[in-house]
């Protein structure tokens, strides 16, 4: 299916139609990035984003926004966020809180179309991410040493 045809199925009577976002978190531990790319068969370009969100988990069902930045309107092509640094076009939602090693953290986006996430826990000498939004993405990375 191409680009074109994809987008007039998502009409208004479809509004709820989404592509992934493909999150993969590289970086020094203390320092994560977030790469990102369309999923899938659409062929990786940068999506379409409005905004990044870092969560981690503070009690049971209790969760802790600890860097957020999103567009002033309108979402661009963006390829890459670095942790606690506010891209051009972006505001941050306030200071980016120290990274933990050891602490398991959950990056999702959002944008015109798009949406995806990952789950990054950093250690030591690296850090263990796996991409997806579910417990299993989780359960990965908070059983990585």
């Amino acid at each position: 299916m191409s680009r074109a045809a994809l987008m007039l199925a998502c009409t208004p009577a479809l509004a709820s139609c989404q592509l992934g976002v493909d999150v993969k978190v590289t970086g020094p531990p203390s320092a994560p990035v977030f790469e990102l790319a369309e999923a899938g068969w659409l062929g990786g370009d940068p999506p379409a984003l409005g905004g990044l969100t870092v969560e981690t988990e503070t009690g049971p069902g209790t969760w802790k926004t600890v860097w957020s930045v999103s567009r002033d309107g309108g979402c661009e092509a963006t390829a890459r966020i670095a942790y606690g640094r506010v891209p051009p076009g972006f505001v941050a939602a306030g200071p980016a809180a120290a990274i933990e090693a050891g602490r398991a953290y959950q990056v999702y986006v959002l944008g015109c179309g798009y949406s995806g996430g990952a789950w990054f826990k950093p250690l030591a000498d690296r850090i263990a991410y796996a991409p997806g939004i579910g417990d299993a993405p989780r359960r990965t990375v908070e059983a990585a040493r």
